[in-house]
């Protein structure tokens, strides 16, 4: 049985659903969320109303037409998150001797960092396919 479908302006006028992508914008603290959260929650929430027309709540999807500006992305990288060589190093140096598998993770964290490769790049990555200085100094 198919509910009554209401008009949508009466159950989602644009502002409200500005307001509400607004508030999708920012954590609980009130502060900014990171753009790529806005992104996918407004994604979500997109979802969520495609289902609510499907199911006859909606004749049609409110989000549909509504001009909004998500906010920009942030690709800038902050300096004071990114350790220096030399604060890498000593974490290398930790890492190496934690026992077991210490070791390997001193070459698959020292990977990530000097051949700035993707965790899944690191794991696939073969001996053949290393160049490896003939002495310990490396570049």
């Amino acid at each position: 049985m198919k509910r009554n479908s209401l008009p949508v302006s009466a159950l989602a006028e644009a502002d409200v659903l500005r307001r509400a992508l607004d508030a999708m914008c920012r954590k609980l603290d009130g502060k900014a969320a990171a753009a790529k959260t806005a992104r996918r929650k407004r994604a979500a929430f997109n979802e969520a109303l495609n289902t609510a027309v499907e199911k006859g709540y909606f004749a049609e999807n409110p989000l549909k037409g509504l001009r909004w500006q998500a906010p920009a992305v942030n690709e800038e990288v902050d300096p004071a998150a990114v350790p220096n060589p030399a604060q890498v190093l000593r974490l290398l140096e930790a890492v190496a001797r934690q026992r077991g598998r210490g070791p390997h993770l001193e070459a698959f964290f020292g990977c990530m960092y000097f051949a700035a490769m993707r965790p899944a790049e690191v794991i696939h990555l073969r001996i053949e396919q290393c160049h490896l200085p003939k002495t310990e100094g490396g570049c």
